[in-house]
């Protein structure tokens, strides 16, 4: 990961093909996608504070501003899943916004912002992303404290569990570090409580259900190609998700008592 960071070819600005080097990689159109944020934001920020390097803290810290740039929608203030290099478009082309993509922005903003130095002259606008965007998904949240795979409450689509734990770990996480004010708890342990009491209990193990499978958006029919992509369960990044906010819930308590 470290050398591809450092070293592989920029495809734009100083950002990284998100696919990499992989035969899927070498297929789909070269892009940045709104999970680049997580993939490539968050450990260059902490390896790079961890080691002393200030060009890897730096890569980190402008990685928000820079995505958002490309990926985030100027009114609506949702991202968009990819952005194709060659095209100059992001994709897909019309307003439709993946839930897991901004779940993982809202997850990695946080994580950056505690590697980042409050001086850093990105921090402020990494804190105005993370509002932004918070506030939009705020208005989508859904009465049982789920978000859907599709964030368009015009659409029929499917509630998504990654996003939703995704969401609530961000914001746990950001009430606690004070990046974001106390008005984001009570939506946060909506949906933690919510994807956890969708965990059911089959053959002896633990199953974190309604996971939306892996998600290459296609290229013709996108808002169709999300709704069928198919829900499984224990999906690893869902699972992670859920341990994110399970950490965060621990914390909050903790500091609160």
């Amino acid at each position: 990961m470290l050398n591809y960071i450092k070293h592989e070819p920029r495809v734009l600005g100083d950002a990284v093909n998100h696919l990499g080097n992989s035969p899927v990689g070498k297929l789909y159109p070269k892009s940045i996608w709104v999970d680049s944020l997580m993939m490539f934001g968050v450990f260059p920020a902490r390896y790079g504070t961890e080691q002393n390097d200030e060009n890897l803290v730096n890569f980190a810290a402008k990685k928000p501003r820079f995505y958002a740039g490309y990926m985030q929608d100027a009114k609506k203030k949702l991202w968009y899943h990819s952005y194709w290099v060659k095209k100059a478009k992001h994709y897909p082309e019309k307003e439709i916004f993946w839930g897991r993509g901004n779940g993982w922005v809202v997850a990695s903003l946080p994580m950056i912002l505690e590697y980042i130095p409050k001086h850093h002259p990105e921090y402020s606008d990494i804190i105005r992303t993370l509002e932004t965007t918070s506030k939009a998904l705020r208005l989508l949240q859904r009465d049982d404290g789920y978000w859907d795979t599709i964030l368009d409450t015009t659409v029929k689509n499917y509630r998504e569990s990654s996003v939703t734990a995704l969401i609530a770990s961000g914001w746990l996480r950001a009430i606690r570090k004070g990046y974001l004010c106390e008005e984001y708890l009570e939506p946060a342990l909506k949906a933690f409580y919510a994807v956890v009491d969708n965990l059911e209990e089959k053959n002896g193990r633990i199953c974190l259900t309604e996971i939306s499978g892996p998600t290459i958006p296609l290229q013709v029919f996108p808002l169709l190609g999300y709704k069928l992509v198919p829900k499984g369960e224990n999906w690893s990044y869902g699972i992670a998700a859920l341990i994110f906010a399970a950490i965060e819930y621990r914390k909050i308590n903790e500091k609160g008592s």
